[in-house]
């Protein structure tokens, strides 16, 4: 038999992040038949002072699957050994590389949690959940294509989104810091369900492409990591278009997706602390994704608090991007880019598009371009490229075929 291939999972003491990761992979191979193929490790990079895994990574994991996983985990020191029979290292920060071998090493971008409260605990493993997601083809050498399973949390699944409930959200999120978040996408949800999200292909397709974006600005550290801003993204991009088919005369589908929501949302309602920002949030995301804007600045809206505008203007850019780079909305038909990614660079950002076998996207590079303006008064300059021959990308240029 063939010895498995090993992972190794890093973080600071080997107490907190490491720990509650090495488990999470070992159920994700587990889930995908991988077990055998791969055996993972965790270690501390700087300090192993504690005898245990912290309490508060005992007690997720232990929610997490049911059983108190870590309850013999034992802090140990990466050793040069480790490195050397480790096929793939996996750490958590950027300084954790130091001298690791580059082609073996993986950075999640995710933060320290030591001295932190259950919440931030729940939403590290999430994110751990989430950045195994987007490495997985690296994580296992192409070896697998990522499945839904259980073991990943269910807010990324948008086919399973409608069917979560509150508490399931905050068991995997937390609270901070928008407390009410998962109550006002349970509400959300119901209004975009019962007009089928507007155009359902496409909003789905529109929520796929955003949450791409969303997750790539968060690991570049353009977008502040946050508990349920990932949850908020989606209700935006499943919702943007709830106004189609709605309109009354003279009225575009954007104004009436506002409408619907300030109608069912905002009015007859006694806000709570915190809880008009996540709706102001969202319905600020469905009115701007079509509008005209100039100069990248959005303005307030009638009575609807302008709460915090530079986080407006971020979820408001990703859902105007995403939307130009969908097909479906006017023919129905499959979307025709499987993905995209947002790379940093020291002139900007690059969206590079991953088309489908086959297809031509031009157009739509084209449409998405004349909607970047909210963008770039954002983030920065954004350029748009293709894949080239070889591995290499080709940068697209307005008025370019």
């Amino acid at each position: 038999m063939t010895n498995p291939s090993k992972i190794l999972v890093v973080c600071s003491g080997n107490t907190c992040r490491s720990p509650m990761g090495k488990i999470i992979l070992e159920k994700m191979l587990q889930d995908h038949g991988l077990d055998t193929t791969y055996k993972v490790d965790s270690a501390a990079c700087v300090k192993t002072s504690d005898t245990k895994a912290h309490p508060n990574s005992q007690k997720v994991i232990e929610e997490l699957y049911g059983e108190d996983l870590l309850a013999s985990h034992v802090p140990k020191k990466l050793t040069k050994e480790m490195i050397d029979e480790a096929k793939v290292i996996i750490v958590m920060e950027e300084y954790m590389k130091g001298s690791l071998p580059a082609d073996k090493v993986i950075v999640l971008g995710i933060q320290d949690i030591w001295g932190s409260n259950i919440a931030a605990y729940k939403t590290c493993a999430g994110e751990m959940q989430q950045s195994f997601r987007k490495y997985w083809l690296k994580i296992t050498n192409g070896v697998s294509q990522l499945q839904n399973t259980s073991s990943q949390p269910p807010a990324t699944d948008i086919k399973e989104i409608s069917d979560l409930k509150m508490a399931e959200i905050l068991k995997k999120y937390g609270l901070d810091p928008w407390p009410s978040a998962p109550k006002i996408c349970e509400e959300v949800l119901k209004i975009a369900k019962s007009v089928n999200y507007g155009r359902g292909t496409h909003s789905k397709t529109v929520t796929r492409l955003m949450l791409n974006m969303y997750d790539d600005l968060v690991a570049i550290d353009l977008i502040k990591r946050v508990n349920n801003g990932r949850i908020l993204a989606e209700m935006i991009g499943l919702s943007h278009d709830i106004g189609v088919g709605k309109e009354k005369p003279n009225e575009e589908h954007n104004h009436a997706g506002w409408r619907i929501l300030k109608e069912q949302l905002w009015e007859g309602h006694t806000l709570g602390d915190n809880e008009e920002d996540s709706r102001a949030l969202i319905m600020y995301g469905v009115f701007y994704h079509r509008d005209e804007i100039i100069d990248g600045k959005l303005k307030p809206l009638g009575d609807i608090p302008f709460w915090d505008s530079r986080t407006a203007a971020q979820f408001v850019s990703l859902v105007r991007i995403a939307d130009g780079l969908d097909y479906g909305y006017c023919t129905g038909g499959p979307d025709k880019i499987k993905k995209v990614e947002m790379v940093r660079t020291p002139k900007g950002v690059e969206c590079r598009i991953f088309p489908r076998p086959g297809q031509n996207v031009i157009s739509l590079i084209a449409k998405s371009y004349k909607k970047r303006e909210v963008f770039e008064a954002t983030f920065g300059k954004l350029t748009y490229w293709l894949p080239g021959e070889g591995g290499s990308w080709v940068p697209w240029k307005p008025g370019t075929s």
